[in-house]
Formats: C-alpha cells, structure tokens, sequence
C-alpha cells in the first residue's frame, strides 16, 4: 500500500532506498520521486495493484505521481496527493495563489472523505446499540483496549470494529439506520455547501473585474478546508 499523505511531504524528496538506508521511513513523497524516475521501466510498480483498487473506488485516473520543483528535482505533485485522499479534482490544487508547500499541507492535514463517512456511521450504530459497547468490540482480537493503542498507533485500526460474529449487541435498531440517513444526508449537504462555497471563492469579484478572489461576505461560513 502507499504511504499515507502527510504535511510534510512538500519537504525534499529521496529515493526510497536512499531514505531506508539512513534509518529512515519512507513516505508518499519519496515514493512519488521513486516512480517518476523509474516510470519508463517500472510504471506504478508494487503499487499497481493499490493504484488500480482506489481508481475504482473513486472512479477517476490516478495523474503522475510527480513534478518538478524550481530546482527541477522531482516531488510529489498536488494532484496526485488530492486523487489520493479521495478529494475531487482541483479541490485544492484549483485554488488561485495557493503555493505549493501550503497545498502540500492542506491535504496531508486533511480527512479522506470515504473513511470520514464510513467512521459517521460506525459511531451512529454504536450509540444506537442500548447497552454501551465493551472494548472488544472496537478492538482488534491482538488488542486488549482501545486504549492499548497509544499515541502512536492508528486510530482508524484501533477503533475498527471487530470482525462480524464477535459482537454481542442486537442489530442496529430502526433509529439506528434512520440516525444513519440522517448523517448521511448532512454530511452530502455539507459538502455540497463546501463545493458552492469554493466555487464562489473562485469566481472573479464584481468589484474588481478580472480579480480571482471572491466578494467579502461571498465565502460560507463553513470553513470548508
């Protein structure tokens, strides 16, 4: 699988074995780097298999993984860190003015929609469930508590349900999945608004023609970063 985005991947890129040497962990950048330089040969490489997995779920094409810098050394592109958190294209690479270091950092700090949803609807049939639920059933079987998992681990593999069959509660009641729509259906408005919002970030302003910034008072009072 692919590293994920981090914030400071706008930071220098290495080749993947030239960071594992020093004693260090390869991230998405390196890795973007990596592809770039050996692409006639290799194409996604190892990665195919991830690379074709996400196109489907997010049905678009995943854009080179790389571009040159003002140095001319190559770095992970805005548009292959946007594809991979799942974010529509230009969502941030669109954005008018925004230097490269900032667009880097805005999505390595941001949320993949997908696993934001999906994380929603888990903590709605938990608090629907009418006994509260013990740390098994948020742990993986190796895992004693959700706790165990530290500062370093991963929230999003500490706090997956465990694996069907080894829940004790009833199924999710029909306030449950009516919880449910109704997340569902605020988290699509949200990002709808986010979408107008933005759309009218970017529109020239009427007081200043030919500007590509947005009327005072024009932006959503949503920060939708």
């Amino acid at each position: 699988m692919l590293p994920t985005p981090q914030a400071r991947d706008h930071h220098g890129a290495q080749l993947p074995e030239q960071r594992r040497a020093g004693g260090h962990q390869v991230n998405l950048n390196d890795v973007a780097r990596g592809l770039a330089e050996h692409w006639q040969r290799d194409g996604w490489g190892r990665y195919e298999p991830s690379i074709r997995r996400w196109e489907a779920i997010t049905g678009r094409a995943a854009p080179f993984p790389a571009q040159r810098g003002r140095s001319g050394r190559l770095r992970i592109s805005v548009e292959f860190t946007e594809w991979c958190q799942g974010l529509p294209a230009s969502w941030v690479a669109g954005i008018p003015g925004l230097p490269y270091a900032a667009q880097i950092r805005a999505l390595g700090n941001g949320v993949v929609p997908a696993q934001a949803a999906a994380a929603l609807r888990l903590l709605i049939q938990i608090a629907a469930v009418p006994s509260a639920p013990s740390p098994a059933d948020l742990t993986w079987p190796h895992e004693t508590s959700v706790d165990a998992a530290g500062p370093g681990r991963k929230a999003s593999r500490a706090c997956t349900a465990a694996p069907s069959g080894t829940r004790s509660g009833p199924a999710p009641s029909a306030a449950a999945r009516a919880l449910q729509s109704q997340a569902d259906g605020q988290l699509a408005a949200t990002l709808a608004q986010c979408s107008s919002s933005r759309e009218a970030a970017r529109a020239p302003s009427r007081d200043a023609p030919g500007s590509r910034l947005a009327p005072a008072g024009s932006r959503g009072k949503q920060d939708c970063r």
